[in-house]
């Protein structure tokens, strides 16, 4: 574990750079084997070879930073190969991890074999010693993981670890060394202490074709494991997570299966004859266990918020519930499949004196198989089949795996060899067509993230019916992730998912577009810029809103950018860009490599409880980023406040600030912090954001859409310096490759609402930005203390927008735009009476922005809308946006009937919008003018109106015309954009069951799910007792 961490810090986090270190892993473990297995038979002393086997992987274990250092030299050289050829490259980066870690992984794959040869000294106990020696290896490792996983890195380090590992294979070696000197000296030779002494050697049998039979599917049965364990561990994260603790619970239970299972084939089969047909059936058993995965991964989600609600949200019971269903879907398999080895080196072994050979050989075959199912399973099937069909393919090679041993051992009768030809096609059949395909909506539901979202609804039918109500526009099964793009029902709202969690949104635009904006504000005359971390593509955006020259943008995960094609609408049609070029690598490993030196880098990671994260909030990391920057160079670095503890957060901030000359930390918001790191002092003027915005339209316009009204507005995201910064970190961690702290603690946070603790500590180190020309204490006009009230608007802090809004009316009590801020401000706090007065004075008094007041006035309460908006159509009587604010107050208010006079004289100037349909329709409603609310509502649909709202009147207008099955169908696509709405349901249910006896089971359903979240709702008990049951 330890030494793939250290090796992927310089190989990166992508598929292929894990694969390529797995198989050299386990490449090193097979040679091993295989070699050492031959050598041991030869030797007379097996026991003592182990000590000295484990004593050369511990001295080992001591080089390896010197190691590892060397080998990122050697890779920063050779990375420019990958643009000759791939192929070539990934021949090299594998050679060169081979080369690191081969001397380890074959004395570490020499062991089996070795204490297999010292071990078993009866032929007929082989099967039960081999068995027993596996368990007892894997269980171990078992242990190692736990503790390597749990407490060992996030407490000593990876070098640490590693020592601690070194530590324990010496001592090990040192006492197999004195237990061998102490037998030496008793004159009793190590053979003998596990019972008789060896027999002579024999001669070593012909091998025959079946032998090579048996190796070749037993590498086969390794393949199918790797594709089993790598599909797995896909399916279950989009359930239990991605955190570090997710991905070890996972390996922990998979290495328990097949220890057990070797052990449990050691105590009750070792001692039996078996022969290649009962390998067979064990593969069958194998094939018919997975198979049975296939349709639970589908109810594991809702399995999750059963569990979590029903045990807490503790951590400790997170950990338990992940356990739980990681053991649920791989306990049964990876127990036959420990059986296994025991099993195969049985079969294949002739004699005693050929333990160490057969053992190894056995060994050797299956991780050959392994090795091959990691890079199938992972570059192939998955990206190509997807999951689901990548363990049906596994389950259909251990099906003919299966039959073909039952085949091809004479011993089998003809009759039972039909028997599991007729059982391996219906395995296969079932594992392709016996199943439908799992739902996407499900399986990328997000239950870790998002559990709280499905708290209040009672059923499992309803937790459902939310997960799969979006449009789903983009799903793709990628090489390191599961990537969907969605669109919310109802609406035009899209949303990108990796893993299950909204990684990008239009929610998440001001964000994603000031991550970009403001660096490049920084350094507007930036030529070439890295962007770490596609995303939905808008930090690009708002990087080529600039002059750059050459933008690079890094993405883990090839489908991240196609699946971001679907927001081009809010990123500019980045993908069209000439000056972009997108690079499918690890961004911090692309750093590493190319050697290159950016104007500007901005990274926008995920969230860093998501393992492999944590690598781009490390003081190392920054340091490659400082290193990286030319002259006058800026970083960006996003940075939550939503479930982060106190102490992480300072983590980072202190981590962050140590590395460059100068700092300062941004807020877009309450959740989302921006760290800029500079080479040289951070100098801030309002003048030179001017020049930096001026002759860019679009990255004006994106500012106003946020609220950033001009340069100097922007100035309100800013928080403090980086000595503020330091102070208020104080003693906090520092975050490290070595002790990656951040990636251990922050999944502890996971679904914690932090953010507001989080802020009221930092308000108390909040500084005022020192801008050269643009000191509100200086501002005779009252300009610069509206712009900074605007931009405190436009970062969520309402309660510093209403004060600089105050101050600005104190200087300038006639500025009609700041009256209408405040009256804005006064509405979103609530305070509905205050805002309207504010919005009467400005109505009286200007003109221009009258629009604007409209926009304030819709979101009144609405006695206090009807007398702003009657005012400004008295003042502006025909602006058509206060025509139909006033439409839909007056109905708001109850008073259909002037709705729909003022709807039908609206309906002569906008013919064609369909809003003043859908008002219309709705007013007509009211009125129990049935018909012609329909006619109007149509014409609404007609137009292009899809809300779930108007989904809804449609409906109750079709009940109430007695169109049932027309207005079933409209409730149904209205609770996809509610599916709390009681009232929707509730009407969902009469509807259907007036659609006869057929329904009622439906009809029934519908009104337990009311009573479910409203249970005093009395006409959904009413409905029941019409069908003659009970609630």
């Amino acid at each position: 574990m330890v030494w793939a961490r250290l090796l992927t810090q310089i190989f990166g986090n992508t598929t292929h750079a894990i694969a390529t270190v797995l198989s050299a892993f386990m490449a090193g473990l097979a040679l091993g084997s295989y070699v050492f297995g031959r050598l041991v038979d030869a030797g007379r002393n097996a026991l003592l070879a182990y000590g000295l086997l484990e004593a050369g992987v511990g001295l080992y274990g001591l080089l390896v930073p010197a190691l590892f250092a060397l080998t990122q030299r050697a890779y920063t050289h050779l990375y420019g190969l990958v643009e000759v050829s791939f192929a070539a490259f990934s021949v090299v980066l594998f050679l060169l991890a081979f080369v690191v870690i081969v001397i380890p992984t074959a004395l570490m794959g020499a062991t089996l074999p070795v204490l297999s040869r010292f071990c078993v000294t009866q032929f007929s106990a082989l099967g039960r010693r081999v068995g027993d020696l596996y368990a007892v290896n894997t269980l171990g490792a078992v242990v190692g993981c736990a503790l390597t996983g749990f407490y060992f890195i996030s407490h000593l380090g990876l070098r640490g670890t590693v020592r601690l590992g070194a530590s324990v294979n010496v001592a090990i070696a040192v006492l197999i060394v004195v237990t061998v000197a102490a037998l030496h000296g008793r004159d009793v030779t190590p053979e003998e202490v596990g019972g008789e002494a060896a027999a002579a050697p024999e001669a070593a049998p012909s091998r025959s074709r079946l032998d090579v039979v048996l190796l070749l599917a037993f590498a086969l049965s390794g393949l199918a494991a790797m594709v089993y364990e790598n599909a797995w561990t896909r399916a279950l994260t989009l359930v239990i997570g991605m955190s570090t603790y997710s991905f070890s619970v996972m390996l922990t239970t998979f290495l328990v299966g097949l220890g057990l299972g070797s052990l449990l084939y050691a105590r009750w089969w070792g001692a039996r004859e078996i022969g290649m047909a009962g390998f067979g059936v064990l593969q069958l058993l194998i094939a018919l266990s997975a198979l049975t995965s296939i349709p639970l991964f589908e109810r594991l989600p809702l399995l999750f918020l059963r569990l979590r609600l029903g045990l807490g949200d503790s951590f400790t019971q997170f950990l338990t519930i992940q356990m739980l269903l990681s053991a649920l879907v791989m306990i049964v398999p990876t127990l036959l499949l420990g059986a296994t080895f025991p099993v195969v080196a049985r079969i294949y072994t002739r004699n005693l004196s050929g333990v160490g050979r057969s053992v190894g050989t056995v060994y050797a075959s299956n991780t050959l198989g392994a090795i091959a199912g990691a890079f199938l399973g992972g570059f192939l099937f998955i990206p190509v089949i997807g999951i689901q069909y990548s363990i049906a393919l596994a389950v259909a090679v251990n099906a003919v795996v299966g039959v073909l041993l039952v085949a091809v051992d004479a011993a089998v009768r003809p009759a039972r060899r039909l028997l599991a030809a007729g059982a391996m096609l219906a395995v296969s059949i079932s594992a392709f067509l016996g199943f439908g395909t799992w739902n996407k909506g499900v399986m990328t539901s997000g239950v870790t993230i998002y559990a709280h979202h499905y708290a209040s609804l009672p059923t499992d039918a309803l937790r459902r019916e939310w997960m799969t109500r979006d449009d789903l526009l983009y799903y793709r099964e990628g090489l390191t992730a599961t990537i969907s793009v969605h669109r919310s029902a109802g609406s035009d709202y899209l949303y990108e998912k990796i893993n299950g969690k909204v990684d990008a949104s239009y929610g998440d635009t001001p964000t994603q577009l000031m991550v970009g904006y403001l660096p490049m504000l920084l350094n507007p005359g930036a030529k070439r810029v890295l962007v770490i971390g596609m995303g939905s593509g808008m930090t690009a955006k708002a990087v080529a809103a600039f002059p750059v020259e050459q933008l690079e943008v890094a993405e883990i995960e090839p489908a991240v950018i196609e699946g971001a094609r679907f927001f081009a609408e809010k990123n500019g049609r980045i993908h069209d860009d000439p000056r972009v070029r997108f690079i499918h690598a690890d961004g911090r490993n692309y750093l590493l490599a190319v050697r290159q030196r950016y104007d500007v880098i901005i990274s926008e990671p995920s969230n860093p409880w998501i393992a492999g994260i944590g690598n781009l909030f490390t003081r190392e990391y920054y340091q490659l980023a400082r290193a990286s920057l030319t002259e006058g160079g800026v970083f960006g670095q996003w940075m939550q406040t939503y479930a982060m503890a106190p102490e992480d957060l300072r983590m980072v901030y202190r981590t962050f600030a140590e590395v460059f000359p100068d700092v300062s930390l941004w807020a877009v918001n309450d959740s989302d912090m921006l760290l800029i790191g500079t080479t040289q002092k951070q100098r801030l003027r309002s003048a030179d954001l001017r020049a930096a915005l001026a002759g860019r339209p679009a990255a004006q316009q994106d500012l106003r859409d946020l609220g950033f009204v001009d340069a100097t507005s922007l100035f309100a995201m800013y928080l403090m310096p980086k000595a503020t910064l330091l102070t208020m970190a104080g003693e906090a961690e520092v975050n490290l490759d070595d002790v990656p702290r951040l990636e251990f603690s922050a999944p502890r946070n996971l679904g914690r609402e932090t953010t507001t603790l989080n802020m009221r500590l930092t308000q108390g180190f909040v500084v005022r930005p020192d801008v050269e020309d643009a000191d509100p204490e200086r501002d005779p006009t009252g300009r610069v203390t509206l712009a900074l009230a605007h931009g405190y608007r436009a970062t969520r802090d309402r309660t510093q927008a209403l004060d600089w809004v105050e101050r600005a009316l104190r200087v300038a009590p006639g500025d009609f735009e700041a009256r209408l801020l405040r009256a804005r401000l006064l509405a979103e706090e609530g305070r509905s009476a205050a805002s309207a007065e504010e919005l009467l004075k400005v109505v009286a008094g200007w003109g221009p922005r009258l629009d604007a007041a409209v926009e304030v006035a819709r979101s009144l309460e609405t006695e206090d809308a009807i007398r702003v908006l009657r005012r400004i159509r008295q003042r502006a009587p025909h602006l058509i946006e206060a025509r139909v604010a006033l439409a839909e107050a007056l109905q708001r208010g109850g008073d259909s009937q002037k709705a729909e006079s003022e709807y039908r004289e609206i309906q002569r100037d906008r013919p064609q919008d369909r809003r003043i349909f859908y008002g219309l329709g709705r007013s007509l409603l009211a009125q129990g003018a049935y018909d012609r609310a329909l006619a109007a509502l149509e014409e609404a649909a007609r137009l292009g109106e899809t809300s779930g709202e108007f989904q809804a009147d449609r409906g109750e207008v079709l009940m109430w015309l007695g169109r049932y099955r027309e207005a079933v169908a409209a409730y149904r696509l209205a609770l996809r954009s509610n599916v709390e709405q009681v009232t929707w349901r509730l009407n969902l249910g009469i509807s259907v069951a007036q659609l006869g006896p057929a329904e009622r089971d439906e009809a029934e359903q519908r009104f337990r799910e009311v009573l479910a979240m409203d249970p005093a709702n009395t006409r959904a008990w009413e409905e029941l007792r019409k069908f003659g049951t009970r609630f």
